[in-house]
Order: C-alpha cells, then sequence, then structure tokens
C-alpha cells in the first residue's frame, strides 16, 4: 500500500520527493507526527498548514523554506511524502497542488476485500 502521486515528470525541476509505504494508523498519532516532522526538519522553523485532498482525505502540510512535509490521513492508515531541494519554495503552490492530488493506493503483499481473491 503506498501513496499514489504525480509522475515525477509532472514535478517541478530542482526538487526531490521521498514518499514512504502507507502504514497502519499508529495508536498515538501526535507522537507519530512529532517523529516524521522532526526527521524531515531537524531543527528548522517550519509553519504548518492542515487541508485536504482533492478526494477530501485530511492532510497536514509542514514546511520550511527548503522542505515540504505531507502527512496524510486515509482511513485507518497514514502515509508521508517530503519534497526537499533549494527550489522547493520557488515552486511551492505547484508542489503543493502536486501533493493534494495523492490518494491511496491500497494494493499491496496483503489482502484488502474480498474481490482480490478471485483476481489473482
Amino acid at each position: 500500500m503506498r501513496i499514489d502521486l504525480e509522475p515525477a515528470a509532472r514535478w517541478p525541476t530542482g526538487v526531490r520527493f521521498e514518499i514512504e509505504p502507507l502504514v497502519s494508523q499508529p495508536y498515538d498519532r501526535d507522537a507519530w507526527r512529532r517523529r516524521v516532522v522532526a526527521a524531515a526538519l531537524p531543527g528548522a522553523p517550519s509553519r504548518s498548514t492542515t487541508t485536504t485532498t482533492l478526494c477530501g482525505f485530511p492532510m497536514e502540510l509542514v514546511e520550511s523554506d527548503t522542505v515540504i512535509v505531507a502527512l496524510y490521513a486515509f482511513i485507518d492508515h497514514v502515509g508521508v511524502a517530503v519534497v526537499r531541494g533549494p527550489e522547493v519554495a520557488a515552486h511551492r503552490d505547484d508542489i503543493v497542488a502536486l501533493l493534494r492530488a495523492a490518494r491511496p493506493d491500497w494494493h499491496g503483499p496483503e489482502i484488502v476485500c474480498l474481490r482480490e481473491l478471485w483476481e489473482t
């Protein structure tokens, strides 16, 4: 299971993105959030915005001048995408639009619904 984002060819030049696999919602979501943000933005001043994806899933953006961390909540799973680079601030609006277009891709090694039993 993963976060489905636009192909890399659509991303602005001068930035790179890291997408973590979706994980089950942690018991302490605030502790998970603090851990993820601290790893992506160690000691950097940041600002936070709560919004939704285009599909209506909750997401939070935590930003500095060179990093944007997108924290997603997809039903009972969470995920994170990190965009880094010296050009992040210059392309912020385009990057945020692409991050808001994210959606969950539930395909993976585990069976998610009964229909998948007959698709193999």
